[in-house]
């Protein structure tokens, strides 16, 4: 039994795995300043609660951005649960080349998410983690770690506006009733939901550009295609319509005029190119999977259909697969 633990600038998530699967999962408020005897007492109440032996614990993974926390969680671990965590960073394999200008730079958090990903799907990735910083990642086929961009999160951005907006009344996030809002509280709920939704769509179409070239060109020249057959359709609807004209008296034989079976053939074609569902691309190449995590996604991802998958344990999943890479599974 594997515990693994993320820990966030604002939340704590730990999990509980055995034989590749999650058993259980909690998350707590993240404080700096929390010692090895308080995380024990929170510890030992978790595995009392969900009736599991913290003796059948064999190893520990341990990720974190918050530095004040690293070090009591590790004494505690090693003190109460006698165990040796294994701490992500520099010097840790993850089975993943991280190909950044400084890969030691990169925050362990991305990485375990990133490693998460393409673990589970084999594909490459968009991954967007929704925390107290908003984070998009990239993954490439091969299982590379191609870089991403940080934002500021959700709940940092509102807690701002409303500390410097005197005027603004703090509000509970919820879905829009719609985008124009009808009093101050609507227009709130509508830009910050509706606004970082908006700020996720361009991210992620901005990524796709990047990471499939190839395809953004290979799109255009379909488009152009798809032109093309329309111009040449209204040419041959006119070049019909005037031979009407000049034959007022003659009427249409069973067998059409050899113009008229390619303009019919064509127009079929183009008909075939336009079937399919919404949001379905006709002969293209496939594209890299975009994944939701993060605590607060549940804000934004209702309000998009830009995401493939939800994963909310994304990030111990990653620690999971780092830990048997390390062989203390």
């Amino acid at each position: 039994m594997i515990l693994t633990v993320d820990i966030g600038n604002s939340h704590t998530v730990l999990g509980i795995h055995r034989d590749d699967k999650i058993l259980q999962t909690w998350r707590l408020t993240t404080r700096s300043s929390c010692t090895a005897e308080e995380y024990q007492v929170i510890v030992d109440q978790f595995f009392a609660a969900a009736e599991l032996n913290r003796a059948e614990l064999t190893g520990l993974a341990l990720s974190s951005v918050v530095p004040d926390t690293v070090q009591p969680f590790s004494r505690m671990a090693e003190n109460f649960l006698k165990l040796e965590p294994l701490i992500i960073g520099p010097g840790v394999k993850t089975g993943m080349n991280i190909r950044m200008e400084n890969p030691k730079e990169v925050g362990a958090d991305r990485i375990v998410i990133a490693v998460g990903a393409y673990q589970k799907f084999k594909s490459s990735a968009i991954i967007v983690d929704f925390g107290t910083a908003t984070t998009v990642s990239a993954v490439s086929e091969e299982g590379d770690y191609l870089g991403g961009v940080i934002a500021p999160g959700i709940s940092i951005s509102t807690e701002a506006l409303f500390d410097r907006a005197a005027k603004l009344p703090r509000i509970e996030l919820d879905s829009p009733r719609q985008v124009i809002g009808k009093n101050t509280a609507e227009a709130l709920r509508s830009g910050i939901i509706y606004g970082f939704a908006a700020q996720i769509e361009g991210l992620v179409n901005r990524f796709l550009q990047e990471m499939q070239p190839d395809r953004a060109n290979q799109q255009k020249t379909q488009q152009q295609k798809k032109q093309d057959i329309h111009q040449e359709q209204i040419q041959q609807e006119k070049q019909i319509q005037q031979q009407r004209i000049q034959q007022p008296g003659q009427h249409e034989s069973s067998e059409q005029p050899e113009n008229s079976k390619n303009y019919k053939e064509k127009r079929q074609l183009n008909q075939k190119n336009r079937s399919g569902k919404p949001g379905e691309t006709q002969d293209t190449p496939d594209r890299p999977l975009i994944i939701a995590t993060g605590g607060l996604n549940h804000y934004i991802v209702p309000e998009t259909d830009i995401f493939d998958r939800v994963e909310p344990h994304l990030s111990l999943e990653g620690l999971y697969h780092i830990a048997r890479l390390n062989k203390i599974v």
